[in-house]
């Protein structure tokens, strides 16, 4: 009907919620890191991310809640640069085109700006935050996997949801009494969860063995990580721990493996991929494979 009355324009259905499959836009709210969501017809958006919290003693209006409270300027503007690296990998991989940070400066309760509610102090880095900007709409982060997540097919992993021994990450743990099934792992709902396995549980160990083939050392020091997570985790690679993770994501996202994890990993050989993910509140989801990460793309 709004397309008859302007057919002018592009028309955006939704911003945040209650998509029907209409308009030109498929237009996503996700807190506090981006999400890209899924459309084979519509421009994908995600129309609001970010509200990272930072008071400023004296500039405020009023102190109140927000998705998230750094303490620095530092936390503050690394923070907001690995939101645009996760806009530049969305981007460059999976068609997203626009997205809107939450917000410009803050609002009565809503400490979340990038200048205080006086417009007195900027509260980040403008060296970096513009650096930040330029990388998400100039630059391209290209994935390769080469351990498949289960974003768009599942995979299976063995897992189990009681506490195990204190060696459940190590490479020659027996796993004969875990459960087997197919990731993600999670409950329904969650944003941006693909679920074949329910997990409603505090806690979930899983593992899964990989072989990567011949893997140069170039090609090892542009691994990470490519995971979904809801909440807090750390991740193994043969016995090592390689990340610790903390808070949530709304999507997949990369994540940096230490050098240590990096080092453990065997070119032609069995290696062991192994996380533990606990949940406190709201959604939960877990999943992840390996990919490789470059600036340029990868064939």
């Amino acid at each position: 009907m709004v397309h008859k009355l302007d057919p002018s324009r592009l028309i955006n259905q939704a911003s945040g919620g209650n998509h029907f499959g209409v308009g030109d836009f498929l237009d996503i709210h996700s807190y506090p890191p981006p999400a890209v969501p899924f459309s084979n017809k519509q421009v994908l958006a995600c129309g609001e991310y970010g509200g990272i919290g930072f008071i400023i003693p004296g500039h405020t209006w009023k102190v109140g809640d927000t998705y998230i409270m750094i303490n620095n300027k530092k936390e503050y503007t690394d923070l907001y640069d690995k939101f645009t690296n996760d806009l530049t990998l969305y981007k460059t991989n999976m068609g997203l085109s626009a997205a809107v940070y939450t917000e410009i400066t803050d609002v009565e309760v809503e400490l979340n700006g990038l200048l205080t509610y006086d417009r007195d102090v900027i509260k980040g880095g403008v060296d970096k935050i513009y650096a930040s900007n330029y990388k998400a709409i100039h630059d391209n982060l290209y994935i390769k996997e080469v351990l498949a997540s289960s974003q768009k097919e599942a995979k299976t992993w063995k897992y189990t949801t009681d506490i195990p021994q204190d060696d459940w990450f190590k490479t020659d743990f027996n796993t004969n009494t875990w459960k087997s099934g197919p990731a993600g792992f999670g409950t329904r709902g969650t944003p941006g969860g693909n679920i074949k396995t329910v997990w409603n549980t505090k806690d979930i160990w899983m593992r899964q063995e990989f072989d990567l083939g011949d893997l140069s050392a170039n090609d090892k020091d542009k691994l990470a990580l490519y995971i979904h997570h809801d909440e807090d985790c750390e991740v193994y690679i043969n016995g090592i721990k390689a990340a610790i993770i903390s808070g949530y994501s709304s999507a997949y996202t990369v994540v940096p493996i230490n050098a240590e994890g990096k080092a453990a990993i065997i070119s032609n050989g069995k290696n062991i991929i192994a996380i533990h993910c606990k949940q406190t509140a709201g959604g939960q989801y877990i999943d992840a494979g390996l990919s490789l990460l470059s600036n340029t793309k990868v064939e």
